[in-house]
Formats: structure tokens, C-alpha cells, sequence
């Protein structure tokens, strides 16, 4: 771990994301009215317009950074497959975020298949955070 403990990296994690706001994921928001939760469209623009960081795994809803404001961080968890198995990446968004002039990092995640559930090394996360966040 960089710095210490887990309990201490993630309470820089938290110290270095609580100065931003969080998209965490817009496609379903409790109490916006809808039926099953799901979000309007002006409800879900509005929120990935506020926000000032997003971190987020590459899937279709990281394509609303587009309507981000200028200057929003971006941090992508980027799975990784085994050397047998091609050891290929893909980085979706990152020539998305370059092209609207956004803050990127990437976090590399190894994983044995793109479904699975990740386990997000916290050090790469932090060291991401501090990259985008100028800290």
C-alpha cells in the first residue's frame, strides 16, 4: 500500500474525491419520479453537467461525459486480460475525454474476463485521483 494502511489510502482516496463531485451512475436515481427509478433525461444531463469528477468503468453511460463542464476529471477503470489471453486493454474513452480537453487517467484493473466483478487497487485509484486532481 502507498502511504501506509488500507484504512489510511482509502481515507485519502475519500479526502481527494470529497473535494469534487461524484457521477457514480446516472441511469438510475431514487426519488426521480420515475417508474423503476430511472432517471429523466434532463435529470441525468443535469447531474453529469454538475459534476467535477467522474470515475467509472467504460460502458455506454461514460459516453454522457460529453455533456460535462469544462475541466471535469475523468478516471476510467480499465480492465486488463491475462497474457494468455492476449493481455489486451481497452482504453474506451480516453480519446473522448482528450477530444472535449478533460483531465483522464486510467486505472488498470487485471481480470481474467471483462464481466467479472474487479477488485480496484486502491494505490492505482489514489494515484490516478492525484493525476487528474492536481493534488
Amino acid at each position: 500500500m502507498v502511504g501506509g494502511s488500507a484504512d489510511e489510502a482509502a481515507r485519502k482516496v475519500a479526502a481527494i474525491a470529497a473535494t469534487a463531485e461524484v457521477v457514480v451512475d446516472a441511469r438510475s436515481r431514487p426519488g426521480d419520479g420515475k417508474k423503476g427509478g430511472q432517471a429523466s433525461f434532463l435529470s441525468q444531463y443535469s447531474l453529469w453537467r454538475r459534476a467535477e469528477l467522474i470515475v467509472a468503468m467504460p460502458g455506454g453511460s461514460l459516453a454522457n461525459m460529453m455533456w460535462s463542464q469544462n475541466g471535469t476529471k475523468v478516471v476510467e477503470f480499465v480492465p486488463i486480460l491475462p497474457a494468455a489471453m492476449g493481455r489486451r486493454a481497452t482504453v474506451t474513452y480516453a480519446d473522448m475525454a482528450g477530444s472535449l480537453q478533460l483531465p483522464y487517467a486510467m486505472v488498470p484493473i487485471n481480470t481474467t474476463s471483462p464481466s467479472e466483478r474487479y477488485k480496484v487497487p486502491i494505490h492505482y485509484l489514489e494515484s490516478a485521483l492525484r493525476l487528474v486532481m492536481d493534488v
